[in-house]
């Protein structure tokens, strides 16, 4: 649904409704497709605060957590899987799938190749080796 953004420029409180509807949208557009086997909420947001990318200060991350938690957990999930019960839905990708959510959100050892999934690439090494 969401790209690797830094969405807290937005306050949620004026837009939550829209993204809400927005989501709603693309869910009833997209879930008679075959190919779309999972959901998810985001690409690498879970892994932007937990790596810690746009250098939050330490007073202002629990502001981006609950923004996280609020926008990929308690809304889009479960409109999501209100939409199309038919698919599981990840809040983010990568991630530790359940486990992030044992962990409270957003998951502190992102790329645990035990749980969930992965992204690795590099501009300057061979992947496939």
């Amino acid at each position: 649904m969401f790209n690797d953004l830094n969405y807290r420029w937005i306050s949620l409180d004026n837009w939550t409704d829209i993204i809400l509807s927005a989501c709603s949208c693309e869910v009833r557009r997209l879930k008679s497709h075959p190919s779309v086997v999972i959901w998810s909420g985001n690409n690498e947001n879970e892994a932007a605060i937990a790596a810690d990318w746009f250098n939050i200060s330490a007073a202002e991350r629990p502001l981006y957590v609950r923004d996280y938690v609020s926008l990929y957990v308690e809304n889009i999930r479960d409109l999501v899987l209100l939409e199309d019960g038919t698919r599981p839905f990840l809040v983010s990708s990568p991630t530790n799938g359940v486990e992030s959510g044992v962990m409270s959100y957003p998951a502190f050892l992102l790329y645990d190749p035990h749980y969930g999934d992965t992204h690795y690439y590099s501009y300057y090494n061979d992947c496939w080796n």
